[in-house]
């Protein structure tokens, strides 16, 4: 099936109509020669954000698809150089997308920050190989960004053992912002994350570079507690994300959520509950800020000439004007490399696809803000 005259390379976007699905998107036609058809469920999202991409249609057009349907998404997928994998929140997803480039050898990318999720891709590893594809998940802020930053502040430091790495990230929740990062944090508050690490309690104070200042953050689940331990060798009770909202009052609500629910109180996450408490916070997100940030606290040993080892310390900001750029441009990035030259098959290693000072200066260019200090 044909959807562009030929000539340049295409990319199909599922969920291309949402918020970080329309982000990649405008950030690919800015810097690659790439034409893209957005796909999802509902064609009307697609369309109507592939009139406001491209209102002539010559680069970006809509399809439909359901996730689950793996004969429709063979079919888009035809003559695609790469897919992306878009959707928010990545809860309960299949891996159909993945299943559908596996077949038809197509690279594939994806934002995913979900715990499940990179855990399956991650699993498909050997048949990722086989099929002769490159493929890349969780590169979004965890653990796309968190896990570079780590290493370039590993390198940086000149480690040799690893001994605590300390991931915080803020979150400005302006409308629909918030949603997804929101829903997640109810659904894992009180839950164990990790050993003796429970979903939105052990509250810390981050202090971020101006504007954003000293923020409260709070336990998150994210994939970094299943992939640290490997990545840079340290267990597992070594590593700590956590994530903050510009709203304290939403911070405390979720702590003390959090606390009944290790009490004993249980609710439907994905009933009436979660409903009401996002239908509450509309008026809180509508009023709330648009940065973000994401912080990397990395503490290790490292030797030093003629004397005894040293214990050094450092931490990589950065900071985004608008906080869902921090869950896209990894993966944009990813997809426009890969386009350029492509990868060599297998699975992507979050520490070491692109040079640090590389992904660095794209950030820059693109209005964000990457700030490295000692301790």
């Amino acid at each position: 099936m044909s959807h562009f005259a030929p000539g340049g390379p295409m990319v199909l976007i599922y969920a291309g109509g949402s918020v970080f699905g329309r982000l990649l998107a405008a950030d690919l036609l800015a810097h690659t020669p790439a034409r893209l058809l957005l796909v999802g469920p509902q064609p009307d999202d697609e369309r109507a954000a592939a009139r406001d991409l491209d209102p002539t249609g010559a680069r970006v057009r809509a399809a439909q698809a359901d996730l689950a349907d793996a004969a429709g998404l063979a079919r888009l997928l035809v003559g695609m150089d790469a897919a992306v994998c878009c959707l928010r929140g990545f809860q309960g997803v299949p891996t159909t997308l993945l299943d559908a480039c596996i077949a038809g050898r197509v690279a594939y990318f994806d934002i995913a920050d979900n715990r499940r999720f990179v855990g399956r891709v991650w699993d498909r590893r050997a048949e990722i190989a086989a099929a002769g594809i490159a493929a890349g998940t969780g590169l979004g802020a965890l653990p796309g960004l968190s896990a570079l930053m780590s290493e370039y502040a590993r390198t940086e430091l000149e480690l040799v053992e690893v001994a605590r790495i300390d991931i915080a990230f803020y979150i400005g929740s302006h409308r629909a912002r918030g949603v997804g990062a929101l829903a997640a944090a109810v659904r894992g508050t009180g839950r164990p994350l990790a050993r003796y690490v429970y979903g939105w309690s052990g509250r810390q104070r981050a202090d971020f570079p101006a504007p954003i200042g000293r923020r409260k953050v709070y336990n998150f689940d994210a994939p970094d507690y299943d992939l640290f331990p490997a990545l840079f060798t340290l267990p597992p009770d070594r590593i700590r994300v956590r994530l903050g909202f510009d709203r304290d009052l939403v911070n405390r609500g979720l702590a003390a959520l959090g606390l009944l629910r290790r009490m004993g109180w249980r609710w439907r996450y994905k009933g009436p509950f979660l409903l009401l408490l996002l239908g509450l916070s509309a008026p809180w997100r509508a009023v709330s800020e648009d940065d973000g940030a994401l912080q990397a606290s990395v503490r290790g040993i490292a030797p030093r000439p003629a004397q005894h080892t040293v214990i050094r310390a450092g931490t990589l900001n950065i900071v985004a004007p608008d906080a869902r750029l921090l869950f896209v441009l990894p993966c944009a990035l990813a997809v426009a490399r890969h386009l350029a030259d492509p990868w060599p098959p297998g699975l992507l290693d979050w520490r070491t696809w692109i040079a640090p000072a590389a992904m660095w200066d794209a950030l820059r260019v693109r209005g964000l803000s990457v700030t490295w200090a000692r301790e």
